[in-house]
């Protein structure tokens, strides 16, 4: 059996509301609970949501990686430089059991091509559009127990429940008008982290939506 090592942060770097790249903690936000009830459709018609038809590929990690080297002098020794997501996969790919060949690769075109595809394809009358269905981020969990788990993980969900600062400093009148914010999904905050499984050593970068108050450790 391979042991996952403790990861620890060595840098960080921010996505702006333009998408533009820096090399700071400037979107990072912090969690507070939303009002209950609130509707998660309000907005959609201004929703600015971020084209990501183009693949960025590695290039926003290994930027900061090569500046955090260039800063301390010190090479960061890995073997696998990847986003989180991409070792999610390959970490879950012995469990699939939906059909999979044990082939793993980032088709973006093939990804594209099935959002298009649900995109036109029309909903039953009274349904909402997958596009609305996106920006609720709605979704139901059936546990091994069949008990039903429901839950909201969507961009106008992530507007509701974020600070751009900690609870203390934050205005009143800022934290009750967060059902009035404009959703904007430009602004990303990416934590790289080192760890490792057994004997390889891995940095791997990710989007992390929120800290808390206190302090922040991804």
């Amino acid at each position: 059996m391979y042991r996952a090592s403790l990861h620890h942060e060595i840098a960080y770097f921010s996505y702006d509301d333009d998408h533009q790249y820096h090399r700071d903690e400037r979107s990072l936000r912090y969690y507070y609970p939303p009002r209950l009830g609130a509707d998660l459709s309000k907005g959609f018609d201004t929703f600015k949501q971020l084209d990501d038809t183009a693949d960025d590929h590695l290039d926003s990690l290994l930027k900061t990686i090569m500046a955090l080297e260039g800063e301390t002098g010190t090479k960061c020794e890995a073997d696998i430089i990847t986003w989180r997501g991409m070792m999610t996969k390959i970490m879950a790919a012995p469990f699939d059991n939906m059909g999979g060949n044990g082939f793993i690769e980032e088709n973006r075109e093939h990804k594209l091509e099935q959002r298009r595809y649900q995109h036109n394809q029309s909903s039953q009358p009274g349904a909402p559009s997958q596009d609305l269905m996106s920006y609720w981020g709605t979704f139901s969990i059936v546990t091994i127990n069949k008990t039903v788990l429901n839950g909201h993980i969507g961009y106008k969900f992530e507007t509701l429940s974020l600070l751009p600062a900690p609870w203390d400093p934050t205005s009143r009148e800022y934290i009750e008008s967060r059902e009035d914010e404009i959703v904007n999904n430009h602004a990303q905050y990416c934590s790289i982290v080192k760890t490792g499984i057994g004997k390889a050593k891995m940095i791997l970068g990710g989007e992390v939506d929120a800290g808390e108050f206190f302090s922040f450790d991804p």
